[in-house]
């Protein structure tokens, strides 16, 4: 498996989790994925920003408007352009394949995130 390229390791997990109903197995590809995730976004981020750099204001506006991301008033280019990125990476087959495997992963009682109820 590439674990250099987060979008085909996530893809490779996704892939897997969708063939098994082990709980301990889809954690085990949760976190895997998790940290595949993070590194995703984190180059999405730095991709955008590097595109951005040379950009308008009206034109990064216009870029966050076409990604359904809006530059709110009193927000700062920066924040305008990391909203941006995470809406890129969001409709990535890489993101989109990871939410797939933390939904059939849930659908088990598998998550990353501890949930008491009463």
């Amino acid at each position: 498996m590439d674990t250099d390229n987060p979008t085909k390791l996530l893809l490779a997990l996704a892939s897997q989790a969708h063939d098994t109903d082990d709980t301990d197995q889809l954690m085990t590809l949760l976190r895997e994925g998790h940290t595949a995730w993070c590194e995703g976004l984190g180059e999405v981020r730095r991709h955008v920003t590097s595109e951005c750099q040379g950009l308008t204001d009206e034109a990064v506006r216009q870029r966050c408007a076409d990604a359904d991301e809006v530059w709110e008033a009193g927000m700062r280019r920066s924040e305008a352009v990391s909203r941006l990125a995470y809406a890129v990476w969001q409709e990535s087959p890489a993101a989109i394949a990871y939410s797939e495997l933390a939904d059939h992963a849930a659908r088990l009682g598998a998550t990353l995130v501890s949930e008491a109820f009463e």
